[in-house]
């Protein structure tokens, strides 16, 4: 008798349209409509594909995907309405029209809003579009790049930072020679005086003159979340796409191209200024974060060109990636910002800060 009942109750599950073709979940359904399912590339979902919402065994909605990413995509409605936040995504197609007189979907809920914790780079920036011209496009792009850059210039040589070193070991041994020519031979004392003074001197002056033709620029871009943003309405404004439903879609195209979701990004442009050539390999040991204890957080991974050797005008430009938690899961992005620490060029180091991007003020009239 338990096998019979356990067999009737498999059969209600398998036979149930929405349970035998559940394929995800909606997990944010933003003011624009571009609903967001936790399915994505990983699980070789493609655009144009057609998903279904059930609710009670009643048809609420279809959806079909527009853009994915690697573990979530982004769907229009086709039909119906009031999807909410948790519903089970279906590729069972309706039995039932949802243009029919008979079909009438549950009323659309206030847009959902996750807890910040639960949003990363693309959930944040997913947001209402006002209508702009594209000449409020480019000008914003263009402001936000200049707050976003620092520039940093290294002169090896010409800074106090070069200092004259000292080699203790030949000091001591000079130390030791001259007491002993006393009671030695005078003459030997002299000339192993001879060969060490001029290496010591030699030495220093090398290591001044070793980086004094060498200069660097360091132009530094960090890859905000508004950046990006402003990066993608420019980009469709250029094709054509003014419509705030293309502007949001393109704008989290890009949040994922850039790698926002899992790293804080910086586009590095160097420049060799000088006369001499200049070694940048291997390029971590050159740049670090600094989080909000003051640690320093290593590179996870960077474009390879920039581990090269520059020529006198030549210029190499890359990204920089780094893990936007830490070990513990905390965000590395701090209120303030962000400060970045570039570390022995050419014999020298700087910090710079980039600011957090502040909430507009809006003015109300009570």
């Amino acid at each position: 008798m338990r096998h019979f009942f356990a067999f009737i109750l498999l059969t209600m599950l398998v036979t149930s349209p929405a349970w035998a073709g559940e394929v995800g979940m909606v997990v944010k359904t933003p003011e624009d409509g571009n609903i967001m399912v936790n399915r994505g590339a990983e699980d070789s979902v493609k655009p144009g594909t057609h998903w279904y919402i059930y609710r009670d065994k009643k048809p609420i909605a279809e959806l079909e995907v527009q853009l994915v990413d690697t573990y979530s995509s982004y769907t229009k409605l086709v039909s119906g309405g009031g999807v909410r936040v948790g519903d089970v995504v279906s590729d069972t197609p309706f039995t039932q029209d949802p243009k029919s007189e008979d079909y009438s979907p549950a009323p659309k809920p206030k847009a959902y809003a996750a807890p910040s914790a639960q949003q990363d780079a693309r959930h944040s920036i997913y947001r209402s579009i006002k209508p702009e011209s594209q000449e409020d496009i480019e000008n914003k792009y263009k402001d936000l790049t200049n707050d976003n850059t620092k520039v940093c210039e290294f002169s090896g040589g010409n800074k106090k930072a070069r200092k004259t070193t000292a080699n203790l070991p030949e000091i001591a041994n000079m130390f030791t020679i001259v007491p002993s020519m006393k009671y030695s031979n005078p003459v030997l004392g002299l000339q192993t005086l001879g060969a060490v003074v001029p290496n010591e001197i030699g030495a220093n002056v090398g290591a001044k003159s070793f980086f004094k033709g060498c200069k660097l620029k360091f132009e530094t871009t960090w890859w905000s979340e508004d950046l990006v943003a402003a990066y993608a309405d420019t980009l469709a404004f250029r094709e054509g796409k003014t419509d705030p439903q293309e502007r949001a879609m393109m704008r989290s195209a890009m949040i994922g191209q850039k790698g926002l979701d899992r790293y804080i990004v910086f586009h590095v442009k160097i420049t060799n200024t000088g006369t001499g050539n200049v070694q940048l390999e291997p390029f971590h040991w050159h740049m670090f974060l600094v989080d909000g204890q003051g640690n320093r957080v290593k590179t996870e991974r960077y474009d390879q060109i920039l581990d090269k050797t520059l020529a006198p005008e030549q210029v190499i430009e890359g990204n920089v990636y780094f893990l936007r938690a830490d070990a513990a899961g905390q965000d590395i992005l701090s209120p303030d910002g962000v400060t970045v620490m570039f570390e022995d060029i050419l014999a020298e180091r700087e910090a710079v800060h980039f600011s957090a991007p502040q909430p507009q003020k809006v003015n109300r009239r009570i």
